[in-house]
């Protein structure tokens, strides 16, 4: 990825993820954005400085074993050093 398309990243980090700017968005993403299924190595795809489309991974399970909706597994408050 280009050193131009990773600030354009952090600067939506910056403003609209931490600082709560959700106006910016429209100023980094397309409006016709589409997000896809990720596969490895694959990152988002820009057209004239705005994200055109984006592969996001989520860990649906441990978002909802931290949400309370599925139970945690019972090892995972271990601190075993099993791999």
């Amino acid at each position: 990825m280009s050193e131009e398309n990773i600030a354009r990243i952090r600067e939506f980090i910056d403003r609209v993820l931490t600082a709560g700017e959700i106006e910016v968005t429209g100023e980094c993403f397309h409006r016709d954005m589409v997000e896809e299924v990720a596969f490895p190595g694959q990152g988002p795809e820009f057209e004239s400085g705005k994200v055109h489309s984006t592969r996001i991974l989520l860990d649906t399970l441990g978002m909802m074993q931290q949400l309370g909706v599925v139970p945690a597994s019972p090892d995972s408050g271990s601190n075993s050093n099993n791999c």
